[in-house]
């Protein structure tokens, strides 16, 4: 088994209806701090980040703190938008997360399965910060649950998985969303 650690950027400077790649707000460098200290004890691993502005920013602050270098993975993007007009991204963004993963057209089943199919490759802990959708895409898949969204991840909280691609029981979900260190993450 391999633990992987699946942070959610911070809390970004503007939301989804409002631009294509945000920052981090001042809120958001705190909750890369926040998720940088409950990982300490664990590192130094790789970090592995999403191409988007605000994951990359929470990833250089955990990275820094283990003297790493952060390594860009598309496959760990946010949910691709059919398109790139800000309102109807909104629209769709919401009607996506009351959905089911069965009713979701073939380009978001080809992003979960490369999603997926990364984060079971890893073959040593790592910490993969990306969004609240991949997390859930991950936990969906880890779970069996067909809803796109399961569960509510706070920008900078860690949830857990173990991966074993070859094993009986392929992705294990071990803590949701630890914000506190509560859970115990290694």
């Amino acid at each position: 088994m391999t633990r992987v650690w699946l942070v959610r950027h911070g809390a970004a400077s503007a939301h989804w209806g409002e631009h294509l790649d945000p920052g981090l707000s001042p809120q958001g460098r705190s909750d890369a701090a926040t998720a940088s200290d409950l990982l300490a004890g664990g590192g130094p691993m790789p970090v592995v980040s999403s191409p988007l502005a605000r994951t990359r920013q929470t990833a250089e602050v955990i990275a820094a703190a283990w003297s790493v270098e952060v390594v860009v993975e598309p496959a760990v993007t946010e949910v691709p938008s059919p398109t790139q007009d800000l309102a109807g991204r909104h629209r769709w963004l919401v009607d996506l997360l009351g959905g089911t993963w069965t009713t979701q057209p073939a380009p978001l089943w080809k992003w979960r399965r490369e999603l997926v199919a990364f984060v079971c490759s890893l073959a040593e802990p790592t910490v993969v910060v990306t969004h609240a959708v991949a997390i859930n895409t991950v936990l969906a898949e880890a779970t069996g649950d067909d809803r796109v969204f399961t569960e509510a991840v706070a920008p900078g909280s860690v949830t857990v998985v173990d991966v074993d691609p070859g094993g009986e029981a392929p992705m294990v979900v071990v803590a949701v969303g630890a914000l506190d260190g509560a859970a115990r993450l290694w």
